[in-house]
């Protein structure tokens, strides 16, 4: 990853950093989306997560892009990362483009 510019190996995964208060920082990983690019972000195709070809993979993403996030926040916070995502849990409403495709798959 280190020959590669950030954005091309951090797509799509975004980390935002926030300065909080007492020199603390909230650090947030999130999808990027299309308008976070502005006006050229409707030319972005399979790695925008507003596009139901984002969920086509068969591992999860926190699994097929566990370097990047390593990079990202380092191999703590990953480890907490995996231990969360692997607790049983119930998703109350799934993202916008998982509900397009199950009701057109029914």
């Amino acid at each position: 990853m280190d020959w590669k510019p950030d954005v091309c190996w951090q797509v799509p995964l975004r980390l935002e950093q926030h300065d909080e208060d007492e020199d603390h920082i909230l650090s947030i990983v999130r999808e990027w989306k299309r308008r976070d690019w502005g006006g050229g972000g409707h030319d972005f195709h399979w790695w925008c997560t507003d596009d139901s070809s984002a969920f086509v993979g068969s591992r999860p993403v926190y699994k097929y892009l566990k370097d990047e996030l390593i990079e990202l926040c380092g191999d703590e916070i990953y480890e907490i990362i995996v231990k969360q995502l692997q607790k049983p849990r119930t998703t109350f409403l799934p993202h916008p483009q998982v509900r397009k495709k199950r009701s057109t798959n029914s």
